[in-house]
């Protein structure tokens, strides 16, 4: 009995370092090291215990000049760019994942920029539109609630993207969570590289 007992301490041992180290190497990502310096974003004072010789000093916010920074260029981009989506900074560039409605239906769009004001949009091949597959259409359209889309591939309405690098599976390092009129809840899909 003491044997088992043995055997059962130095299993849970084994299995409880294993799921702390996972979880320090996934906070790591986010946070920091465990012991620091940690990375924090300064808006408010809650996570400062103390501080000495600092002066906080609020700026006034200079809208830039240029905005909008995305804008329609494409007919399929109907009434133009909105952001219910993502922007992230992934492989040295900022990526975005954005909506647009036009009369076709609501759709899903990519971009990317290296400073956030320059934005390109690349042909993904991925989705057609009027016959051609030259655009930056990803996923697929939602059409209303009484239409099925095309295909079995289910709509996509507000396209949100999560980064996950700490997945074992590769082709889970892309999270798309979005709602699905046709369903009329939300949804869940993985890729690769955010777009297939």
């Amino acid at each position: 009995m003491r044997r088992l007992m043995f055997l059962f301490l130095v299993y849970w041992f084994c299995s409880v370092s294993v799921a702390t180290e996972t979880y320090e190497r996934q906070e790591q990502v986010v946070a920091g090291r465990s012991k620091g310096p940690w990375r924090r974003l300064f808006l408010d004072a809650t996570v400062v215990e103390e501080s000495q010789g600092v002066q906080r000093i609020f700026h006034a916010v200079e809208k830039f000049a240029g905005n909008p920074v995305m804008k329609k260029e494409h007919e399929w981009e109907g009434t133009g760019p909105y952001l219910y989506g993502t922007v992230l900074w992934d492989g040295g560039k900022l990526r975005m994942w954005y909506h647009h409605i036009n009369p076709d239906g609501m759709w899903n769009s990519y971009a990317e920029s290296l400073d956030g004001v320059a934005w390109s949009k690349p042909a993904l091949g991925l989705i057609e539109y009027q016959g051609s597959k030259q655009n930056n259409l990803f996923a697929t359209r939602s059409i209303g609630l009484s239409e099925k889309p095309p295909g079995d591939v289910g709509q996509c309405h507000n396209p949100n993207v999560l980064f996950q690098p700490w997945q074992r599976d590769p082709q889970k390092r892309y999270a798309l969570y979005s709602f699905s009129y046709e369903w009329r809840v939300p949804h869940v899909a993985f890729s690769a590289d955010g777009l297939n």
